[in-house]
């Protein structure tokens, strides 16, 4: 298929003198060289071509191959929004790694812990329905960091790269529960 695509584009004429390098092996060796990244030098002693031509036509090639396959297979950002859907992609990678790091240096019982006490909190703040809103659970959140204990700073920030789960309160366990 790729090879037929790419005939038209960079395929050359014998001449009297010599015979041109096939499309076949011009694939090959560029192939060959994008796969491994092995020097001009060896690609030239392995497929026993020169070295200059081997220079000549693997970029004549990448151009064809991308020329040939942009529509298809390589898609570029249109849009401001594209562009930025992209960058949070790389963003939200490293603001993981950030937070699995912060995560790390708390333990599983000083994470119940701290989840207890905004637990706690929410139960202390005033409920206009038996949804907890956000703001309620910000508060809650707020009341809790007012202690300057770092252990509860880490994990606020992780908390606060999610969003805040929803709870509702259970008039039957009369106790709050994870609204899923």
């Amino acid at each position: 298929m790729l090879k037929e695509l790419l005939t038209p584009l960079i395929q050359r004429q014998n001449t009297n003198y010599r015979d041109s390098i096939s499309v076949e092996e011009r694939l090959v060796i560029t192939l060959h060289f994008l796969a491994t990244g092995e020097s001009v030098r060896n690609l030239s002693h392995h497929f026993r071509v020169g070295v200059s031509t081997i220079r000549q036509f693997i970029p004549e090639t990448c151009a064809a191959i991308y020329k040939v396959l942009k529509e298809k297979y390589f898609k570029w950002p249109d849009t401001v929004e594209e562009w930025k859907k992209i960058a949070d992609g790389f963003q939200a990678h490293e603001a993981s790694r950030y937070l699995v790091e912060i995560l790390e240096s708390v333990s599983e019982v000083e994470l119940e812990d701290v989840i207890e006490r905004i637990l706690d909190g929410v139960k202390k703040q005033p409920l206009s329905s038996s949804m907890v809103e956000l703001l309620v659970a910000e508060a809650a959140v707020q009341d809790c960091s007012q202690s300057c204990d770092e252990t509860i700073d880490n994990v606020f920030n992780i908390i606060g790269a999610f969003d805040v789960p929803r709870f509702i309160y259970s008039t039957e366990r009369k106790k709050f529960i994870l609204c899923i």
